[in-house]
């Protein structure tokens, strides 16, 4: 973790993943916070950034595609709120309003 290279990749990453990033948007368009469909693009970008990011259900998929990795995109989809440093208290809200808005959480079935 001392080393030159992973320092200047850290420097790199926080770099465009904060201020060209996340940053960026949230104070030119004077957001809140950033939201992302699937959990994967946004928790990338903000663990990159050091910011934290909450994933909550977004609905359910009957059918899907194979994506790259060869995954479903079949079944439960979820959303990404993700903030600047420090947002923790404002993602929860937003997340919980989300939620409760929506509905979209449904119990797994019971496995037989």
């Amino acid at each position: 973790m001392t080393e030159p290279e992973y320092a200047e990749s850290l420097r790199l990453n926080r770099e465009l993943a904060r201020e060209q990033g996340i940053d960026h948007p949230i104070r030119e368009h004077r957001l809140d916070a950033l939201l992302f469909l699937g959990n994967e693009e946004g928790l990338d970008l903000s663990s990159r950034a050091g910011y934290p990011a909450i994933t909550v259900p977004g609905g359910y998929a009957e059918t899907g595609v194979i994506a790259e990795g060869g995954y479903t995109t079949k079944g439960p989809q979820g959303i990404t709120f993700v903030g600047t440093a420090y947002s923790e208290p404002v993602l929860l809200r937003l997340a919980y309003a989300y939620e409760q808005a929506t509905r979209y959480r449904f119990a797994p079935p019971d496995p037989v």
